[in-house]
């Protein structure tokens, strides 16, 4: 875990924690629709 810890954020975070559901539901959108990552908008709500 030593090699991670640099990347880790620290202290509050300053947004609150999204959804796991959410977040893995879009990742398998993007991984079957075959979208490039920076095709995705950040503000994307894909269920």
């Amino acid at each position: 875990m030593g090699s991670v810890e640099p990347h880790l954020p620290k202290g509050k975070p300053d947004k609150p924690r999204v959804d796991d559901r959410t977040v893995i539901s879009g990742i398998l959108h993007v991984l079957k629709a075959g979208w490039r990552w920076r095709d995705v908008r950040r503000t994307s709500t894909v269920r």
